[in-house]
């Protein structure tokens, strides 16, 4: 049930992130496509990614905040072997024996609310990022404001990421 994974996001928000993914993810590909995220602890973002394509969804999170330990049983249940969970705390690097054979296609910072944990879970999961993978920052300004912009201003700076204009 929808209850299992209540979380922020709206209802239009919830219709968008499913276009996004439908649009990113119906790239035709010799394997399924993969969509990783850090945080969603309330299971709404793995839901409309499982929920409007055939992605499979690696999320990342720590377990002892929020639902995600019973909603990842939740969503492994209402899609068998798409969904995967990693208990793991973004100060730590994602560890590669826990994402092989994995290759994120799209990848979803929903995380931590300070540049720094954000910056880690960019850069943590740019270790497994596919080339040419979308990356989408959770209340991000691309003009560089805020936290979650200041992060992706920085990687876009540097040139660790590329900016694709609509």
């Amino acid at each position: 049930s929808a209850e299992a994974a209540e979380g922020r996001l709206t209802r239009s928000q919830f219709l968008h992130l499913g276009r996004l993914a439908v649009q990113e993810m119906s790239v035709a590909s010799q394997k399924p496509a993969t969509a990783c995220q850090a945080g969603g602890d309330h299971g709404v973002t793995g839901l409309a990614l499982l929920c409007f394509t055939s992605v499979h969804v690696l999320s990342r999170g720590i377990g002892s905040r929020g639902d995600l330990p019973r909603v990842h049983e939740w969503l492994q249940a209402a899609y068998p072997g798409r969904h995967r969970y990693i208990e793991a705390d973004n100060k730590v690097a994602l560890d590669p024996a826990d994402s092989t054979p994995l290759a994120c296609d799209m990848v979803l910072v929903n995380g931590g609310r300070d540049e720094d944990s954000i910056s880690r879970d960019i850069n943590n999961f740019m270790q497994v990022a596919s080339t040419g993978a979308l990356l989408v920052v959770a209340d991000c300004n691309h003009a560089g404001e805020g936290r979650a912009g200041s992060a992706f201003a920085s990687f876009a700076h540097d040139g660790e990421i590329v900016e694709e204009e609509a």
